[in-house]
């Protein structure tokens, strides 16, 4: 699987999302900035390799998919553990975030 299959993967939650980062919020454009809570944000967390007299004949892409919300959200979780069918995943954190007043939930998996 490639980012890019993933990225449409993830897009079947219904939940917006961006990869690494949402664009800094400009007072000039309304629409600009992150997005109502809950969100996703993903990202390539690491590569392995697997390789052989100095050749890569495998990549093993580490993915983090952390799920923003106001509190709690059940049924965003439910709807990207829903996204995840079929792939491999494990959710690694889940805590609240004082100074952006919100829930994390981290998940990690590889493609």
């Amino acid at each position: 699987m490639t980012l890019a299959e993933l990225k449409t993967k993830l897009k079947t939650s219904g939940l917006p999302m961006a990869y690494r980062k949402w664009p800094v919020a400009s007072p000039d454009d309304p629409n600009s900035g992150p997005p109502p809570l809950p969100y996703l944000i993903y990202y390539e967390d690491g590569v392995d390799t697997l390789k052989a007299d100095g050749v890569v004949y495998y990549k093993i892409h580490h993915i983090a998919v952390d799920l923003y919300s106001k509190e709690k959200d059940l049924a965003a979780e439910a709807a990207l553990e829903q996204a995840f069918d079929g792939l491999g995943w494990v959710k690694t954190f889940e805590d609240y975030l004082d100074s952006e007043h919100m829930m994390m939930c981290s998940y990690d998996l590889t493609i």
